[in-house]
């Protein structure tokens, strides 16, 4: 444990530079290319890899009168590819886009006036995978189509799955209502449309979606008349089913006079914040004010002003959360750079705690810049996007500015450390009962050398086992930008211990522990997952499998066979195949469409290996084992030469290896139809064969075995930043 005195000089220092905003990470930039007419309306979005999704409607641009239109900015701010129209459907306007991601993909929705659902208007939406590319055709949102649908908001778990809410005219019979849709990752619909708001009378508007990682979501909007006083701001909670837990509540606790533009934002705890603008609450004009909620949905603390600097309006306002609950919100300000209007924004502490002042996120103050959407990443780096009048030299144009810049270190080769090392003198994985060195890697996208210090506490995990920091303080030295630095770097890291208890807690034992970055002026927040060994009663310290097998237990892909064992030695069937590499492929929690009429004899819809083997056939990895009728053989065992198929085509399925020239193996002639799969294997890295210049083809891959070959044909980690 290093000195109270080191401790409490880092803490003062922290504190003290709670006066500062967080640093800005380059310069404000120009988001759209196509400057006639007006670019307005952003959305925004940070994606898990700290690049940025933004979308915005865009006068003229797709020859008709708005569109939706799109842009990826990655981890430098730098764009990444064109700007892209979403919809595919040009007539008349599409407009008001909103915007999600998922760990490997995003979403965009938007409203289409022009007669697109055969009446006024309707929300439609389109996928893009990880590359930011369209993925299937535009689809239609909203099932009821007369009348109006418009103003979406969309908000998507970490697996892909998302809800769309948006605000319907007379579809419930009295005024605008708040409906709302869920799909899964692959769009397909996982309900049918639903309405959110339970009171009925008069008008339910402008709804604001928010959810955590793990498919909770609340939605919150404007209602007129239902708190006794024009419009105030209720919301409602729900599972990842979409179960409503509890009943819709009122936000606000000031009710006179108007309260509308509602914005939320989610923790992956379930915790969430509201904010609103509200007319004469702060002595001039309408002002900024929010509402904490604790996971179970009651209120943390009292409402609470937002802005500071209150002369003329404070509206517009947009909130975003990281997934630790630190929040910021961002908002138009009048006058308060010295010209029309000003994006104003302020950083909060989980609870509500403030840090520091409110400060200016436009550098340009000429004209008006407003309608601001900020974007928080998972450890709390910003991004703000608003419209600025006159600046691209047109009408309005879409400007951002991106604060912190700080990261986990990206998984990739040229990465002079892993993003997060642990017992890295040892065996590389952290058993209950020792103290293990632990040490993560940060890189700096800020644009400038950054400085930073850290500091570890929170450390938790299941029941039965002490957690002790036993070195809680860690310093990174000056970091250039476009570097990264592990805290080896200045030879100050944390150290950690975990108790052995007489019994295991849980066969997936995992533990976790916050790390928080000074100066304040970054601030981010990262909470790391330690997964504890010694899992396996027959898969020893010993064994050179040891650490794949735990790797496979850590990110999901199996828990073993039974009595708490892996049965190492046991051979890897065909059914048991397709379940680990789309799982490793995918990530945990992945799941097929289920199956209904089967597609091989041998593979009954009730088989729970069914939905993996079908989803296989989909994707051209697996045709199956003989024909008249379709067989898939599930039982049978996986042999090498088979494996490689399995690995490439899950991984590439665009990968077509060219025939073999030279023969790889004595045991592998160029005849073999296998050849240039394996081939191809040992060109990655993935094996080196079974000694002596051998393959072994036909040999059956056991468990074990199976464990090093997921692992490294799909880079899984045991610890990282995920």
């Amino acid at each position: 444990m290093k000195s109270r005195v080191v401790i409490f000089s880092l803490l003062v220092s922290a504190l003290a530079s709670l006066a500062t905003a967080q640093s800005r990470a380059g310069g404000e930039f120009r988001v759209n290319a196509y400057t006639t007419g007006s670019q307005t309306a952003a959305a925004a979005a940070a994606r898990r890899d700290g690049s940025w999704m933004v979308a915005w409607e865009s006068e003229g641009e797709d020859g008709s009168s708005t569109a939706a239109m799109a842009r990826h900015f990655d981890r430098l701010g730098v764009a990444h590819g064109a700007v892209f129209t979403c919809n595919t459907y040009t007539t008349g306007a599409q407009g008001a886009p909103a915007v999600s991601t998922s760990a490997k993909a995003a979403v965009v929705a938007w409203h289409s006036r022009g007669g697109q659902d055969g009446d006024g208007s309707g929300v439609y939406g389109q996928r893009l995978d990880s590359t930011h590319e369209t993925v299937g055709a535009e689809f239609r949102v909203n099932t009821f189509t007369l009348n109006y649908q418009y103003a979406p908001s969309i908000a998507a778990s970490g697996l892909g799955n998302f809800v769309v809410a948006w605000e319907s005219y007379n579809e419930e019979g009295s005024n605008y209502g708040v409906i709302a849709r869920r799909f899964d990752a692959l769009g397909n619909a996982l309900s049918g449309e639903f309405r959110v708001n339970t009171y009925t009378t008069a008008a339910q508007v402008y709804p604001s979606v928010a959810g955590s990682v793990d498919g909770h979501f609340v939605v919150a909007w404007a209602s007129n008349n239902q708190d006794g006083a024009r419009y105030g701001i209720f919301a409602q909670r729900y599972d990842p089913s979409g179960v409503k837990l509890g009943a819709e509540f009122r936000v606000n606790t000031y009710t006179p006079n108007d309260q509308q533009g509602a914005s939320a934002a989610m923790a992956d705890d379930h915790s969430f914040v509201v904010v609103w603008q509200s007319a004469d609450q702060d002595g001039s004009g309408t002002g900024i004010f929010g509402q904490l909620y604790n996971p179970n949905g009651t209120p943390n603390g009292p409402e609470f002003a937002v802005n500071t600097f209150t002369t003329g309006d404070q509206s517009e306002p947009s909130v975003g959360m990281d997934a630790e609950g630190d929040f910021a919100v961002a908002w138009r300000s009048q006058g308060q750079d010295g010209d029309a209007g000003a994006v104003t924004v302020r950083r909060f502490l989980k609870g509500g705690v403030v840090r520091g002042q409110e400060f200016r996120g436009n550098t340009t103050v000429a004209g008006d810049q407003g309608l601001p959407a900020l974007a928080a990443d998972r450890v709390g780096n910003l991004a703000v996007f608003w419209t600025s009048a006159g600046q691209d030299g047109s009408s309005d144009g879409v400007y951002g500015q991106r604060f912190g810049g700080l990261l986990p270190a990206p998984v990739i080769p040229t990465n002079p450390f892993p993003t997060l090392a642990v017992d890295p003198t040892g065996n590389s994985v952290f058993e209950p009962g020792e103290t293990v060195a632990v040490q993560p890697a940060w890189e700096n996208v800020s644009g400038a050398a950054e400085s930073a210090t850290g500091l570890m506490t929170d450390f938790k995990g299941p029941a039965g086992a002490s957690y002790i920091i036993a070195d809680d303080t860690g310093a990174y030295g000056i970091i250039p930008a476009e570097e990264v630095h592990s805290c080896t770097f200045s030879g100050n890291c944390y150290s950690l211990t975990v108790t052995a208890p007489p019994t295991r807690p849980v066969l997936h034992w995992d533990s976790t522990v916050l790390e928080t970055l000074a100066p304040a002026n970054q601030g981010q927040a990262k909470r790391w997952t330690l997964h504890l060994g010694d899992s396996f009663g027959d898969v020893p310290r010993t064994s050179p499998y040891y650490r794949f097998v735990e790797t496979m237990l850590h990110v999901q892909i199996t828990n073993g066979c039974p009595g708490n064992n892996y049965c190492p030695t046991g051979p890897t069937t065909r059914e048991a195949m397709a379940v680990f590499v789309l799982l490793a492929k995918e990530g945990p929690g992945y799941a097929p469409p289920t199956c209904t009429t089967p597609i091989f004899a041998d593979v009954p819809a009730a088989s729970p290996y069914c939905r993996y083997i079908e989803e296989l056939y989909r994707r051209g990895v697996a045709g199956g084992c003989g024909t008249n009728p379709l067989r898939y053989c599930p039982s049978s065992d996986v042999t090498r030469e088979q494996m490689s198929v399995f690995l490439l085509r899950t991984l590439d399925p665009t990968l077509n290896p060219v025939a073999c020239t030279t023969q790889p193996y004595e045991d592998v002639p160029i005849t073999n139809p296998f050849c240039r799969w394996i081939t191809e294997l040992v060109a990655r890295g993935i094996t080196s064969g079974c000694g002596d210049g051998r393959y072994c083809p036909t040999a059956v891959v056991t468990r074990e075995q199976m464990s090093v070959f997921l692992t490294v044909t799909f880079g899984l980690l045991l610890y990282s930043g995920a």
